[in-house]
């Protein structure tokens, strides 16, 4: 926030944009999904004079006439660049006010600057307008409701059934504030595993990162904006979180407070996570899934069965299976999902533990955070069970005091996946598809292992020659090396299956079936839909998106339904919504976060392995602070008067080497000694 470099670049609230989308604020979750309270609590008028707050009262001129109104404010978002309210119309009666909330019309985007009047003053001032007090809110009246009336009555006419308004007039942020800015930090969360080895001696490192999600799409992955929260190789991902959600709770009951160089004043910042990334494992674990694995494959929905059988299946049940594959289930939700943890809770607790393996099958959750304390449990009631059998005792004697001495104090709840402690936090659908595993190290990974094992040695040195000679200079690429493709197709990157899918319809014409041949045709127009940077028309993108879907899925029903064994091709199904929630799929693509496993390993291999941990951290940590120094961003003396390093310290980022050592080498170096970023 204090980083002249990057807080300017920083949307801190959504934005209204439709049709087009190309960054994450201006997209479903953001913008209507969220709480009010974490997608922006609060806006200032532009002469800074007054704060309106969400669920409170506020006096508007809807119409430009002067003519006073009561609305209630519910949410604050940006459109076509100036600051607007999402409001509710509200009726005057004798006694009070119904905030009416039944109709499209009694819900208006009203700009800031109509709003002439916040709660406090409107406070003081009521009388004036002939108006009651504004903090006399008898309810909200819903047009369509669930009370009794409306679900007995035949009556056509629209139920007039007056609501209690839960919140209190007077929004508790306002006193918190103390006259503060109080504003939204979304965040892009990310966990991998990784290598702490240079070697290919795999020594697994776990990674908590984030990313500002206000930041531009450009911005995004750049390694000057990833943030490291956690590493560890002895901790598991849900283990780390755990610290990590009692923080954020701790941060979204009281604010972060920091100095914001663009408003020159303190800020309170609540941080909120707006989705949470990483590779299909990961994603399954912090959602507390089964697995791509397990006979129900999906973490976001409950289609997609896995034939477990080992015998052979009949014609209908394979037809059942397969449609099931390609058609979208029920949505596995946040409430699904603890439900069956209790279930496998309850197994636990009746003193069977080894029932929870067949729970978890059947319904597709498995909370390894439970796992663990379930090993534990097992192991200590195994010798439970052979003392029980030596002392002549029931097999049970003695569980109940087993189970309190292992929870050590802790509810059940302690034991479960911390995920489910955080507010407005659905892991299941939380958690979008990533491109890069999905697409690029999924399908054109298979395709391509496919293909180059299939060839003869001639056919393979037509592959090569194919390859080398053919002119890439449209697409933007430097001349191919046709054996390196060929001869290490079972190494390559992401980077070298985006330049594959680029030039395979060119040389595989007749290297492959036609039925294969037709796949790699249904991939190849597929691949740029998905990795669009910008939407100018969301609903027509989103039918093409789909329609490509569908016929790249089709094709490859038609080579061989052998590849349906591959959960991913399932998993393709969920983009178009995901997108739609979360912006173009290349905001959700993780390749910035994975080139970051690069320093996490180069720290990992400076630390003299007593509390790498620790090491990694305080290497982290010196590192942003030198960045933030050469940035010129300020920090807070023990006087409480904000300077920046000198000119000296600056000029550093003229120093191309040091920037490179660093993770700096993106900035430009600009002639008054501020720094810009470039794409």
């Amino acid at each position: 926030m204090a980083n002249p470099m990057v807080r300017p670049l920083l949307h801190l609230y959504p934005e209204k944009s439709a049709p087009h989308l190309s960054e994450a604020r201006q997209a479903d979750r953001w913008l209507s999904e969220v709480e009010p309270k974490y997608a922006g609590i609060m806006a200032r008028d532009a002469e800074g004079q007054q704060d309106y707050y969400i669920h409170e009262p506020c006096l508007a001129d809807l119409d430009g006439t002067g003519k006073p109104a009561i609305v209630m404010p519910v949410r604050f978002f940006m459109k076509n660049g100036s600051m607007h309210a999402q409001a509710h119309c509200m009726t005057v009666l004798e006694d009070g006010f119904v905030i009416e909330a039944g109709r499209k019309r009694d819900c208006r985007d009203v700009p800031l600057s109509a709003l002439k009047l916040s709660f406090p003053r409107l406070l003081e001032s009521f009388a004036l307008y002939k108006l009651p007090s504004p903090d006399q809110i008898i309810g909200v009246r819903r047009h369509k409701c669930s009370c009794q009336r409306s679900q007995t009555t035949s009556s056509s006419r629209p139920c007039r059934h007056i609501e209690k308004w839960e919140h209190p007039p007077l929004n508790a942020w306002r006193a918190k504030a103390q006259g503060r800015p109080v504003l939204p930090l979304l965040l892009w969360m990310y966990c991998d595993d990784t290598s702490g080895n240079g070697s290919k001696k795999w020594n697994k490192y776990n990674s908590f990162l984030f990313v500002l999600a206000g930041l531009p799409r450009e911005h995004v992955h750049l390694p000057y904006n990833i943030h490291s929260l956690s590493t560890s190789n002895v901790a598991a991902p849900l283990e780390m979180l755990e610290g990590i959600s009692a923080d954020l709770r701790e941060l979204q009951d009281h604010g972060l407070v920091a100095w914001d160089c663009v408003f020159n004043e303190e800020v309170i910042y609540v941080p909120w996570p707006f989705a949470f990334l990483g590779d299909n494992p990961m994603q399954s674990e912090l959602a507390s899934h089964v697995g791509m694995t397990g006979k129900f494959f999906c973490r976001v929905c409950t289609g997609g069965e896995k034939d477990t059988s080992r015998g052979p299946t009949s014609a209908q049940e394979q037809h059942r299976l397969l449609s099931a594959f390609l058609t979208l289930g029920t949505p596995r939700t946040r409430e699904h999902t603890i439900a069956e943890l209790w279930k496998q809770w309850d197994c636990v607790e009746s003193g069977r533990p080894s029932h929870v393996d067949a729970t978890a099958t059947q319904s597709g959750a498995k909370d390894k955070h439970l796992t663990a304390f379930l090993e534990q449990l097992t192991a200590e009631l195994a010798k439970l069970k052979t003392q029980n059998q030596d002392e002549g005792r029931p097999a049970s004697a003695g569980f109940r005091e087993l189970l309190d001495r292992l929870l050590d104090g802790r509810a059940p709840e302690d034991i479960l996946n911390p995920i489910f402690t955080l507010d407005d936090i659905d892991p299941n659908a939380d958690t979008p598809v990533e491109i890069l595993h999905v697409v690029l190290l999924g399908f054109a990974k298979y395709f391509w292992r496919d293909a180059v094992p299939r060839q003869s040695a001639a056919g393979k040195q037509t592959l090569k020659a194919r390859l080398s000679s053919l002119n890439v200079s449209g697409l933007g690429l430097f001349d191919l090396q046709g054996s390196t493709f060929v001869q290490y197709a079972k190494s390559l990157t992401g980077r070298d299956f985006r330049v594959i899918l680029q030039v395979a319809p060119a040389v595989l014409y007749d290297l492959v079936p036609p039925e294969a041949y037709e796949a790699w045709l249904a991939l190849c127009p597929l691949c740029p839909l998905v990795f669009q940077p910008e939407i100018r028309e969301l609903d027509s993108y989103l039918v093409m998106l789909q329609e490509a879907i569908d016929d790249f899925l089709a094709a490859t029903a038609l080579w061989t339904t052998q590849w349906f064994n591959k959960p991913k091709f399932h998993l393709l199904l969920h983009l178009v919504l995901h997108i739609r929630c979360f912006g173009p799929a290349i905001l959700m693509a993780t390749e910035g976060f994975e080139s970051y496993n690069y320093v996490i390993r180069s720290r990992s291999i400076l630390s003299n392995r007593h509390a790498p941990s620790k090491d990694i951290a305080h290497s982290m940590s010196f590192t942003h602070a030198v960045r933030h120094l050469v940035s010129g961003g300020f920090v807070t003396t023990q006087e409480g008067l904000r300077r920046q390093a000198g000119m000296c310290v600056q000029a550093l980022a003229h120093d191309q080497i040091f920037l490179q050592l660093m993770g700096m080498a993106h900035l430009d170096a600009a002639s008054d000694s501020k720094l810009s970023c470039t794409s």
